[in-house]
Formats: C-alpha cells, sequence, structure tokens
C-alpha cells in the first residue's frame, strides 16, 4: 500500500494518516493518561517514554503492505485523539497474521470512533493472500477494547502469554476471508 502525502484514509468522521511532528502534544495527553494506559504493559508512559514511542512512530516504516501505525484526526477539528494500527510484530503474531491495534483519548471514549478508524483501516488495506487472520490481542479486563474487538467479527482463540507479562492476554481472530461478509461499521452521531 503506498501512502499519498500525509492524509491517507477517510471516513466520514476521521482521516487516517501519518504521523507529523505537529502531532506531538495531543499524542503526549494520549499516552500519559493512566485510564487511556491502564491495561498497557507498561501504564501511563513517562515523558521520556512517550518520546521515543512518537519517534518510532514517525519514522517506521512498513516494510510490507500494512500501513503500520497511523493518527486518528477528528475531520471537523482536525485535531488528533488517538491512533490506529495494522502491523506485523513476529514477536506478538504469527506468520500468516497481522494485528490490529487502537487506542484513543478519553473525552471520545464511547462515540464509534475506534470502531470507524479499525474497519476503515482493515478494508482499506489488501490483506486478502498475503494474510490468513486478523487478531487482537487485549487484557482479557479491557471491555471496551473487547467489543469492538468482537464487532469487527473476532472470536476468543485463546489466551496468549506474551513476554514479559505476569499473566496471559487474550487473542481474538477472524480470518481474512470472512471480513468481506461483514457489514459496515455505522459511525455514531
Amino acid at each position: 500500500m503506498q501512502l499519498p502525502n500525509k492524509q491517507i484514509i477517510e471516513t466520514e468522521r476521521l482521516r487516517l494518516r501519518r504521523w507529523d511532528n505537529s502531532d506531538i502534544h495531543q499524542l503526549r495527553l494520549l499516552l500519559a493518561d493512566p485510564d487511556v494506559m491502564q491495561f498497557s504493559e507498561h501504564g501511563a508512559l513517562s515523558e521520556h517514554d512517550q518520546i521515543t514511542w512518537f519517534q518510532r512512530a514517525t519514522t517506521q516504516q512498513p516494510k510490507s503492505a500494512l500501513p503500520g501505525c497511523l493518527a486518528i484526526e477528528r475531520k471537523k477539528d482536525n485535531r488528533v485523539i488517538g491512533y490506529v494500527s495494522l502491523t506485523q510484530d513476529l514477536g506478538r503474531v504469527q506468520s500468516g497474521d497481522v494485528e490490529i491495534g487502537f487506542r484513543l483519548m478519553k473525552s471520545v471514549w464511547g462515540r464509534g470512533y475506534a470502531a470507524e478508524a479499525a474497519y476503515r483501516l482493515i478494508y482499506t488495506t489488501q490483506l486478502r493472500g498475503s494474510f490468513d487472520r486478523i487478531v487482537g490481542i487485549v487484557d482479557p479486563a479491557n471491555c471496551r477494547s473487547v467489543r469492538l474487538l468482537k464487532k469487527l467479527g473476532m472470536t476468543l482463540i485463546g489466551g496468549i502469554m506474551l513476554d514479559g507479562y505476569t499473566y496471559a492476554d487474550h487473542l481474538y481472530a477472524v480470518d481474512v476471508s470472512d471480513i468481506d461478509g461483514l457489514s459496515e461499521i455505522t459511525p455514531r452521531t
């Protein structure tokens, strides 16, 4: 997937695009929020870790047709409200799998933005023929993310123990061949 300029994918309410330096302030608010980062391996990130995360996200070029980590920008005010990613980290997933990830500002939770962004990213990325499954790895207590993965057509496969974790996360998955049958997620107003 060749990515044009800054903006790459649009939905009714959102733009999914590459990060730029002007996004650092909003990203710092996101990554420092203990509620947003509650189910993250390290919790809210320090200022140093926020900068490291941002540098990795802005300089990392995907090695495949996958878009990597994209900023979610709300069209009505051009504000970055979070991120969505489609990646393949073989330290986390099997070779035929691609992982969906997302995180949003607490102030926009419950408005359907994560579902809208994740759905559009999945359906505009050419996965058929290159990947077998889309997976989501989630803390079992993260009810919001579990609901979203199910909305995307994923089912619970089982527990997955990642390096450095003291308990198993849950692995949800949907076969790439099954995603064509899902209806588009309608944005909330």
